[in-house]
């Protein structure tokens, strides 16, 4: 983490920290350097649960939890949410609601997989609601949209194919050590 702080402090550049609840627990001075260096402390919910693992009372605790945490450590309003590795579905619309109900604005929980009607009404959808979903872009590698900008697939893919894509206006994600 202190790697990658002095990186973007030396590049000049602003991030997104999307930050799991029980980590900030435990390290709330981490948090609080990542806030005071200028960055965004975004939530990343609380336990790191899939979102298929929860029913709508227990993600709004775990959101609950995530947001008062985080705000509690930097002394700001938390706007943004990520769910863990991606895991919204259609079923479980209700998921933006809550988002709305608890002061998010914006939201980066999904991965763009090419057009698709029903997620672009979402977007829509939830815009004019007041909440801007920004989805995790994801090359077309031989017609797979592969999220490959972060996590394992900086392990699995070979670095001169995704060097490639870092040419372009791609999300780099990863979980901090």
């Amino acid at each position: 983490t202190y790697s990658v702080l002095k990186l973007l402090d030396k590049l000049q550049i602003h991030a997104n920290f999307f930050c799991v609840g029980y980590v900030a627990n435990r390290y709330p001075h981490l948090i609080k350097l990542i806030f005071d260096k200028g960055h965004t402390i975004d939530s990343h919910s609380y336990w790191h649960k899939i979102l298929s693992k929860h029913d709508m009372k227990s993600f709004e605790e775990d959101l609950k939890m995530s947001k008062y945490v985080l705000e509690n450590i930097i002394g700001k309003p938390v706007l943004g949410y990520r769910l863990p590795e991606f895991s919204f579905n259609i079923e479980n619309e209700w998921f933006y609601d809550l988002l709305i109900k608890y002061g998010f604005k914006y939201d980066s929980s999904i991965l763009y997989k090419g057009f698709n009607v029903h997620y672009e009404s979402i977007i829509k959808y939830n815009k004019l609601k007041g909440l801007t979903i920004f989805p995790i872009n994801s090359p077309n590698i031989l017609n797979f949209f592969i999220p490959c900008f972060g996590g394992t697939y900086f392990k699995l893919i070979p670095f001169q194919i995704l060097k490639y894509f870092y040419r372009k206006d791609y999300h780099l994600y990863f979980h901090l050590r």
